[in-house]
């Protein structure tokens, strides 16, 4: 039942969607107009925020499912304390290897791109500032953009690193998601949700 998507497919959905859009922006940008350079840095930083959303709400969806809601919050969410509250990285590994005693593949390269893509979302929505040496040049009129070089140069660090590995980042979910489902004895939560609440529909159904 399509009709009734998940947060977490719906944040995915998102991604590829921005994702896509940055491809389009990233080809008029090749042109050098400003507009589509920065909707090219805006669509980027979108895929990677709503790509990590899509992996840190399955992530509880999975653990809720597995272990009962109330069991999933009392261990992973905590109400009154959050530096109780367990990471994405610690739930993972803690509902495979300790709830489930079937451990998470940590010891590839798809963990390590996991890991950098919550960590870029992290520093997106928790920027922090740095100081930068802009020097005050004098106007060249055979190269005026070296007036503002140092500015560039300063933006490029604080920015650049949302296009780090974003290929390989928008394969994320799908990966987590195939993952969880070995550590879950082959079982897909969102299939199992879907085939559950198609079964009950027709139960309802066939008692009108």
């Amino acid at each position: 039942m399509n009709c009734c998507l998940p947060l977490c497919e719906q944040y995915a959905a998102m991604a590829k969607s921005f994702y896509f859009q940055y491809h389009q922006h990233q080809e008029n940008a090749k042109s050098g107009a400003p507009s589509a350079s920065i909707a090219m840095e805006q669509a980027a930083i979108c895929a990677v925020i709503f790509q990590a959303l899509a992996v840190e709400s399955y992530v509880n969806l999975f653990g809720s499912v597995v272990l009962g809601d109330d069991v999933f919050r009392c261990r992973y969410e905590s109400e009154t304390d959050k530096k109780h509250r367990a990471s994405t990285i610690d739930k993972i590994k803690n509902i495979c290897n300790v709830e489930l005693r079937n451990p998470y593949p940590t010891s590839g390269e798809d963990f390590g791109i996991l890991k950098g893509l919550l960590d870029k979302r992290n520093k997106l929505v928790h920027p922090k500032s740095k100081p930068h040496a802009i020097e005050n040049r004098p106007y060249n009129y055979k190269k005026p953009e070296d007036l503002y070089s140092d500015y560039v140069q300063a933006f490029n660090e604080e920015i650049g690193f949302i296009y780090n590995n974003l290929e390989v980042e928008m394969l994320v979910y799908d990966e987590l998601k195939k993952n969880l489902a070995r550590c879950n004895k082959g079982v897909e939560v969102i299939g199992l949700l879907r085939d559950n609440l198609e079964k009950k529909l027709e139960k309802l159904l066939r008692t009108l």
